[in-house]
């Protein structure tokens, strides 16, 4: 037939002869419906027909980003369209005009479906109702009966259109539909005998036979392994991401968080302040392939050249060549497509979640860098922590890095003794290993009639404060806060402990994980202190994987085999949904110091504060260490050692 119009019109009078169809005696639509066309491409659909309600940020006409079309296009070429990608940064809105071209032009049942019940409900009333009431391109197929447009069942002219949540197997189960439309995929859970990707999948079996169907399907990424990342990893499915063109050497790259580069304050340091970089614009992007500074200027350009690439695919004239494509595509980007998301805006972020923590840094790495986060499932290796030496010694006076701005401690009881870790830490959560060893000393030992208590306590202090702490450049310090493990083995020998070095609290930890309450905090009950083990490992094997971890030259062997001991594993559950599981390897009680000395950190605030530098010239006064034969915590700066001793007694999480 190709593009005769004088054919299309034929065929289109004789599908209304074989139908029967007479003037006023068709339902709204049906004519156009049957009128051969030749569609308009998606993006330009869009830009003629498509209207934002006022559910969008920006309601009125739809106008695409060059970017955004490839991604919106896709659905006329493929049968299956995914996208990964950050909030709030269109993908959603993308998928809705997906659905309405394939309304005015495909006409097929089909079922949109949200991970809540809830949220299906919001998204029905404040954004696919208002579509098909005030498109007219859309609104054509309506009959105008509000009964004709419900959650439930929507009835147009030519088709069928429901809304349901994966919660909900009913939802899906019963309904025959050629174009699905899938919404916060990675929120999406398994069940025993539910799987609501493949139910969704199986719906469309009428639709495949005659080679009608249409799969869309957008989240933001949660972590490898979840329905999303099956989804866009199974066989058959083409992964492009957003390749930008460098304005120096010409030459594509994705834009990452890793080439944001940091520019000096006036004291020409990096800071890895949040506030400053946002502040003063402190921030740069570095080629990865010429090494030369992309402006800000250039990010219009940049984005408006996007080239949409696999990995390995060569691209030459702003085109991908040699691609053989495939009929399922997902497109994978992140928030550096937006060029209002400048540079430092995205360095200040990141800086900002290291200081809160693991859950805030995979937020920044989903919502943000529209990544899967990926957890560390290897065992961390010895040869890699051999590489995080630096040239300081542990028991050398005079030893500490001057880079060191305060002290914690962290200390697992044993019926044989005490394992103990002192920490120092730095601007941005720098973390030095500054001392850690062994005290033997067996519960209810007694010596020449000594009360075991007192013994132990006596050689507790005298390991642990063997000789001052004090930093390469003459300045001295005092431990500032720590905890000691009082769950099991020796409660008594703990409390004589704390009540003799007020730096040091008790601590009880508890391997259950509960997303609502605090990492660490202060028993109602008690003295001691109590903290999630699971959460708490879980950031310190991000902190030994990160720059931010160094250790002494002289740092002992067992304190590398027992740190490597607990890492979080994710694993398959019976029904195939991935789970993080915490595995626990004997000996780590050296990691458990580790642990304790991070929760140290949190219950003072310090992540905070260490990235505050009015709070950090707090801590630049010069203190000393009390004489070891005494108890600590004096400081011979009386206003030093008030204000230490008024972070130490406050009540923190």
């Amino acid at each position: 037939m190709g593009d005769n119009s004088e054919d299309k019109e034929n065929a289109t009078r004789a599908a209304f002869s074989f139908l029967s169809i007479r003037p006023g005696h068709s339902r709204p639509g049906q004519i156009e419906l049957l009128r051969v066309k030749s569609p308009l491409r998606p993006s330009k659909w869009a830009e003629k027909h498509f209207r934002l309600s006022t559910a969008y940020a920006r309601p009125g006409p739809f106008s695409a980003y060059k970017w955004q079309r490839e991604i919106i296009d896709a659905i006329q070429t493929h049968d299956e369209v995914i996208q990964v990608a950050p909030s709030q940064i269109g993908k959603s809105l993308i998928a809705e005009i997906q659905v309405a071209w394939c309304i005015d032009n495909i006409g097929m049942n089909g079922i949109v479906v949200y991970a809540k019940k809830e949220t299906a409900s919001d998204m029905f009333a404040d954004r696919i109702r208002p579509m098909i009431k005030e498109i007219p391109a859309i609104q054509k197929f309506w009959s105008g009966n509000p009964d004709d447009l419900t959650q439930k069942k929507m009835r147009l002219s030519h088709m069928f259109l429901r809304i349901g949540s994966a919660e909900v197997p009913s939802d899906i189960a019963t309904w025959s539909s050629g174009l699905i439309y899938a919404s916060e995929v990675s929120k999406y859970r398994k069940h025993r005998g539910w799987d609501p990707i493949e139910s969704l999948k199986r719906r469309q079996e009428a639709y495949r036979i005659i080679g009608r169907h249409k799969s869309l399907m957008e989240s933001s990424p949660l972590f490898v392994g979840d329905c999303l990342y099956e989804e866009m990893h199974r066989s058959g499915v083409l992964n492009l991401r957003a390749y930008h063109p460098c304005p120096h050497c010409g030459k594509h790259q994705v834009l990452t968080i890793k080439q944001v580069k940091e520019i000096p304050n006036a004291k020409k340091e990096t800071d890895h302040d949040p506030g400053r970089i946002l502040r003063e614009n402190a921030a740069r992007y570095e080629c990865m392939h010429c090494k030369k500074t992309i402006e800000e200027s250039s990010r219009l350009w940049m984005s408006d050249n996007v080239v949409w690439a696999a990995d390995g695919e060569k691209i030459e004239n702003g085109a991908v060549v040699g691609r053989k494509e495939q009929k399922a595509v997902s497109f994978q980007y992140n928030r550096f497509v937006d060029y209002s998301f400048t540079f430092a805006m995205a360095l200040s972020r990141w800086f900002a979640v290291q200081k809160k923590g693991t859950e805030a840094m995979q937020t920044f790495i989903n919502e943000d860098m529209g990544e899967f986060w990926h957890e560390d499932t290897i065992q961390i290796s010895e040869d890699y922590l051999h590489t995080k030496k630096m040239k300081y010694r542990q028991f050398t006076e005079g030893e500490v890095p001057n880079s060191v701005l305060i002290l914690l401690l962290g200390a697992d009881c044993q019926d044989d003794g005490f394992y103990w870790v002192v920490n120092g830490y730095g601007r941005g959560m720098d973390k030095y290993l500054v001392r850690s060893g062994f005290v033997a000393v067996a519960k209810n030992e007694s010596q020449d009639g000594k009360d075991p208590h007192q013994l132990a306590y006596e050689r507790f202090r005298a390991a642990v404060f063997a000789s001052p702490f004090r930093r390469k450049d003459g300045r001295q310090m005092e431990l500032f806060f720590g905890f000691i493990d009082r769950g099991g083995h020796r409660p008594a020998d703990v409390d004589y402990i704390c009540e003799r070095i007020p730096q040091i609290r008790p601590y009880i930890g508890s391997t259950r994980v509960d997303f609502k309450r605090p990492v660490v905090e202060q028993s109602d009950k008690g003295i001691w202190w109590m903290g999630q083990s699971m959460l708490l490992s879980r950031e310190v094997t991000s902190l030994i994987a990160s720059e931010r971890f160094h250790l002494p030259e002289d740092v002992t062997q067992d304190y590398i085999d027992q740190v490597r001991n607990e890492y979080i594993e994710p694993k398959k559950d019976i029904h195939g949904n991935t789970k993080l599981v915490y595995v626990k390897i004997e000996p780590n009680h050296y990691r458990s110091c580790e642990n304790l000395a991070l929760a140290a950190c949190k219950a003072q605030s310090l992540e905070n504060m260490l990235f505050d530098e009015s709070a950090i010239a707090e801590l630049t006064h010069p203190m000393s260490v009390p004489d070891s034969t005494a108890d600590q915590g004096n400081t011979d700066d009386d206003a030093q050692s008030s204000y230490l001793a008024g972070r130490r007694g406050r009540r923190s999480y």
